[in-house]
């Protein structure tokens, strides 16, 4: 029999579904016990309020997560299986960062410094609860390579503005935070963000909310899910 290159297709095509067993058991293992894994819509919305270098929404959805499910096992020891799921989580925001604009060498820096440091940490609860930490870390790159883009008191009203976006803002505050004169602050702003104060405050504070509204319809869905398969 000749060369068949369909056949060398099919025999890779068999090879790539062949599972190892723990796949298998994995799977019954979650059904049996009723494991719902972390839904990949809220880990979607945790990778988008990094990326925007937005702190509050990203703590949000990490507490989001958090309530949404367990752990994944990673490992049959709880340590291992805690760091593992650590470091799956560090690669993520990684990529969120590089995303963002950071470069590929200061995030991976930054990588390799939090999984290092994740080793060191030696009970499973200290590794669970440095999650928090981690994203902030990640967060507080993004926004340090934004606002180097700014002149400090632009820099300064951006940092007022992403980190209270969820209360009334003044320009009387800002400009005060800002330490300039709310005219000038008002002039420089347009000029090196691109949009006007009132503008960058009403979108970032729709995209904000949408964020909120979106996760509370998944969280309803989710629900009414629930109720009919029960």
């Amino acid at each position: 029999m000749g060369y068949n290159p369909c056949r060398e297709v099919i025999m890779v095509a068999e090879v790539a579904i062949d599972f190892p067993k723990a796949f298998y058991c994995s799977v019954y293992e979650d059904r049996e016990r009723m494991f719902k894994h972390v839904p990949f819509t809220l880990e979607e919305m945790l990778v988008s309020a990094v990326t925007a270098g937005d702190a509050g929404g990203a703590v949000f959805m990490l507490d989001q997560i958090a309530k949404s499910g367990e752990k994944s096992v990673l490992s049959y020891e709880p340590l291992r299986s805690a760091k593992n799921s650590m470091i799956c989580s560090v690669t993520i925001l990684t990529r969120a960062a590089i995303r963002a604009g950071i470069s590929a060498n200061e995030a991976f820096s930054l990588s390799d410094a939090v999984i290092q440091h994740i080793e060191t940490l030696n009970n499973k609860d200290k590794v669970l609860r440095h999650e928090k930490s981690i994203v902030l870390q990640f967060v507080s790159l993004v926004n340090k390579s934004k606002l180097s883009e700014y002149s400090p008191a632009v820099g300064r009203a951006v940092h007022y503005i992403e980190s209270r976006l969820q209360q009334k803002l003044k320009l009387s505050d800002i400009a005060t935070y800002a330490q300039v004169n709310a005219n000038y602050l008002c002039e420089v702003f347009k000029r090196e963000v691109g949009e006007g104060m009132s503008t960058y405050i009403s979108r970032r504070k729709i995209q904000e909310s949408a964020c909120f509204v979106k996760n509370r319809s998944y969280k309803l869905l989710d629900q009414t899910l629930h109720v009919r398969t029960n």
